[in-house]
């Protein structure tokens, strides 16, 4: 898994492909945007590829 080909997807889009390979993974929000979101679009700012993947998310 090469990180930065993920870095600015939509989360659901990169948790399918995660879950198809059968690696466990972590969703981190790095900051509480949950007040000032618009709609649903929650995108992947940062992936830690440790034992469990850490994908850092953010609401834009």
């Amino acid at each position: 898994m090469r990180d930065e080909v993920y870095i600015g997807f939509k989360l659901n889009e990169v948790v399918s492909e995660i879950e198809k390979d059968n690696k466990r993974y972590e969703i981190i929000e790095i900051w509480d945007t949950k007040k000032t979101k618009i709609g649903d679009d929650l995108r992947i700012v940062n992936i830690k590829n440790d034992d469990i993947i850490k994908i850092y998310v953010a609401y834009f």
